[in-house]
């Protein structure tokens, strides 16, 4: 990871409790094993018909349960907080799943690495909204961070966006508008509505800050 670009960071912290000897052991020990790069990733894929990527999947409600759903595709899941790639790394080791890849980091610097054309799905539930306007630079989703991801869907990949913060959902829908690469999934589709097949994760339940927008997209 030396040759990583340096993106204004999109998160506030790598951890939240102290590591137990068994995290820092499935860090050092099993995340080898399971981590997303170029080589891995090109590697792995040919074994798959699909490849999907999430951003920032906290504690991995998400990620695992499309993963145990859907054993055809390989995940790759992003996602800076230690304490929840931990969580997940003990579940892909006891359940033997096979279609996880990981990136400890910041996502953008992973899809860089992705060549054109590859992803079927971009996820990214509940992103940090940081509210203060100092700080809304520091937001994952913006224009550059959209252009990336229409660039490495296929041609009908989506890319699926969840906040439950109102000002972030109209900075993003007006991003949206503006680079005009994306497509509402259903035109008629209520954005406070949540999708039949969506899969709620620990944060959404204790709806932590409001109502959630959902904006289902489909690259142009």
């Amino acid at each position: 990871m030396n040759q990583e670009k340096k993106y204004l960071s999109s998160f506030a912290r790598r951890i939240s409790r102290k590591l137990s000897p068994y995290q820092k052991e499935l860090l050092d020990q099993f995340l080898p094993l399971v981590l997303f790069n170029g080589e891995n990733f090109e590697n792995v894929l040919k074994n798959y018909t699909r490849a999907k990527f999430e951003i920032g999947f906290g504690n991995g409600d998400h990620i695992l349960a499309q993963a145990i759903k859907n054993p055809k595709t390989l995940f790759i899941g992003c996602e800076p907080y230690l304490n929840g790639v931990t969580k997940v790394l003990d579940e892909i080791k006891n359940q033997g799943l096979k279609n996880i890849l990981l990136y400890p980091d910041d996502a953008r610097n992973a899809l860089e690495i992705i060549e054109v054309g590859v992803l079927q799905t971009v996820y990214i539930l509940f992103p940090d909204p940081w509210p203060k306007n100092k700080q809304k630079k520091r937001r994952v989703i913006n224009k550059e961070t959209l252009s990336m991801i229409h660039e490495k869907l296929c041609n009908t990949g989506e890319l699926i966006i969840a906040t439950d913060h109102k000002d972030y959902a109209q900075s993003i829908l007006k991003d949206i508008e503006e680079i005009d690469l994306f497509k509402f999934n259903d035109e008629n589709f209520d954005i406070y509505e949540q999708p039949e097949y969506w899969v709620k994760t620990k944060y959404e339940t204790k709806a932590l800050a409001g109502r959630s927008h959902y904006i289902l997209l489909v690259k142009k």
